[in-house]
């Protein structure tokens, strides 16, 4: 079973100029095309979200918040020459910048060096001039702790960006994440989708829920609600297909985990649950 997970993304912060070229009317601009690139992440649209940030910057390259959505798509191009490259210019551009520290752990994260980001994100907190800075760099070191299974570290950061600003679905879906009691876990999460119904990572993690509290129906209908926003989330068919098979619908669960290989044909995950619905099929022979 795994673990409820949740996704993190950049909070909307405010305009931060370093330069008085750029104009209100392009800062404002910039901040429509920024905004538009988080909405488009939280679907999980990376593509989309890629031409939005990119013009968010064209617009104002003085505001380096926007390079932390720039980072994300380049990290899922797993071009390290580029990633690196891209890494050096954020960090010459702006080199105390609360964003910069929280690029440098999130390419850590990359490689799966948590102990290396947390220094990072923590120095993010260090250089953080506002409230959203401080909220996105608490809810990477949070997540970092996680990562390596530090929950109860991971809770007390994540309560602090929660007393910031309590009605954050980010927050509160970071904090149902690292609740152990799945009841509470999905009072939180239901408290988000009623802010959002759309929020694809408390729709998946209510999902998560209903498998640890081993109701797949339940899970099914949560997990068919997020692949009818976005169709193209491997993870979440080969999810699908677990409480499939638990019910001993087989052929679906196949028919499931063969569409999550599709489009993320290096899920191990999916292998793994292949294999389990072949053993089972065999053992219906």
């Amino acid at each position: 079973m795994k673990k409820i997970i949740f996704f993190l993304l950049v909070t909307v912060l405010p305009i931060t100029t370093f330069s008085q070229k750029v104009s209100k009317k392009k800062i404002k601009k910039a901040e429509q095309h920024f905004q538009s690139a988080e909405k488009y992440f939280m679907h999980k649209k990376y593509d989309e979200a890629e031409k939005e940030i990119d013009l968010a910057i064209q617009y104002n390259p003085n505001n380096p918040d926007y390079c932390i959505i720039k980072f994300y798509s380049l990290a899922r191009t797993r071009d390290d020459e580029k990633i690196d490259k891209y890494l050096e210019k954020v960090k010459i551009k702006f080199p105390n910048s609360s964003a910069t520290f929280i690029i440098k752990g999130l390419n850590h994260e990359t490689t799966r060096d948590y102990e290396l980001a947390i220094p990072e994100f923590k120095k993010a907190l260090e250089h953080s001039k506002t409230k959203n800075q401080k909220i996105i760099s608490y809810l990477n070191l949070g997540s970092a702790y996680c990562s390596l299974r530090q929950f109860e570290k991971a809770k007390i950061i994540f309560q602090k960006a929660f007393d910031l600003d309590n009605d954050n679905i980010q927050i509160l879906n970071a904090l149902a994440s690292v609740i152990q009691e799945p009841d509470e876990t999905l009072k939180i999460l239901y408290k988000i989708i009623k802010i959002d119904s759309t929020f694809l990572p408390a729709i998946n993690n209510i999902g998560f829920a209903y498998q640890e509290k081993g109701e797949h129906k339940k899970a099914i209908k949560y997990f068919s609600k997020s692949l009818a926003i976005n169709s193209q989330q491997a993870y979440n068919y080969n999810n699908r297909a677990y409480s499939l098979l638990q019910l001993g619908k087989t052929d679906e669960a196949l028919k499931d985990v063969n569409k999550s290989l599709e489009i993320r044909p290096y899920n191990s995950y999916a292998y793994r649950n292949r294999a389990l619905i072949y053993l089972k099929l065999e053992d219906n022979i």
